[in-house]
């Protein structure tokens, strides 16, 4: 759910700084992340790729996202607590 609620503030962000101006950096950043994954299905599957775009940044983004969570110390993993574990003392 984290997760989510972190790339739908950026999608948002992103919606609401949008310019054809001078780009902001989110917006640098967004235009740099698509061409990069619209090169990499061109040059896989041809013309046809730029079909799989969005589902592939939209994953690509959530699955990093995700991973990045990971490394956040909390009491939601499982082991991470010398408590979790009966047979070890307590200092």
């Amino acid at each position: 759910m984290l997760a989510a609620a972190i790339f739908l503030y950026l999608g948002f962000r992103m919606v609401a700084k949008v310019t054809d101006g001078v780009p902001s950096k989110i917006q640098i950043f967004w235009e740099f992340l698509y061409d990069q994954v619209t090169d990499l299905a061109e040059s896989a599957m041809g013309r046809k790729g730029r079909r799989f775009v969005p589902i592939g940044i939209t994953l690509l983004l959530f699955i990093l996202i995700c991973n990045w969570i990971g490394f956040l110390p909390s009491a939601m993993h499982p082991g991470s607590s010398v408590r979790s574990c009966p047979h070890l003392p307590v200092t």
